[in-house]
């Protein structure tokens, strides 16, 4: 009974028909995962800071004190 309401569903359009809800669900399983996936692969982990050198700690100061002094 199954198949013939299928088939008579198919030979009249009915919008019902292409709706299968086991395969409803396994769309929305794979879309998940999927979405999880690019989540995943999107965040980067987090990386702590390195402490600056003696000679970056110099460059920076340099380069705020140009900064103050354009500013006045």
């Amino acid at each position: 009974m199954h198949t013939q309401l299928k088939a008579d569903m198919k030979a009249l359009n009915d919008a019902f028909s292409t709706v299968d809800p086991k395969d409803l669900k396994r769309a929305k399983k794979a879309q998940a995962e999927q979405v999880e996936k690019v989540e995943k692969t999107e965040k980067p982990e987090r990386v702590e800071p390195m402490a600056l050198t003696e000679k970056q700690k110099k460059r920076e100061t340099r380069n705020l004190a140009r900064q103050k002094a354009k500013g006045k």
